[in-house]
């Protein structure tokens, strides 16, 4: 069986063209949880707790490196991209050690 892969550059491309044509959402907030298992990740914003499921495509961002879901613990500041749905669908998420200008 043949499985095609796209670089991540593109993919992240993709993803930022449906944002700039709304079909996705972005959120900025503290991660509260996340269980690296159901792949799914709780996310304080405004005061409120959103809740989101990483999709097998999401794309996972740490100071500027691919990495996997692991690398992401409760209180990092994380940047969600998100297709609104019954759970949030998380397409990617970034998140910075150092604090971004």
């Amino acid at each position: 069986m043949n499985v095609l892969t796209m670089p991540s550059e593109r993919v992240e491309a993709q993803i930022h063209d449906q944002l700039d044509r709304g079909e996705l959402k972005v959120l900025q907030g503290r991660l509260q949880r996340v269980n690296y298992q159901s792949k799914e990740v709780n996310v304080i914003s405004g005061g409120k707790v959103w809740r989101f499921s990483a999709d097998d495509g999401c794309q996972f961002w740490f100071d500027d490196q691919k990495t996997i879901l692991r690398c992401f613990h409760p209180l990092d500041e994380v940047r969600v991209i998100y297709q609104e749905n019954q759970p949030n669908v998380i397409k990617a998420l970034y998140a910075w050690e150092k604090q971004v200008a």
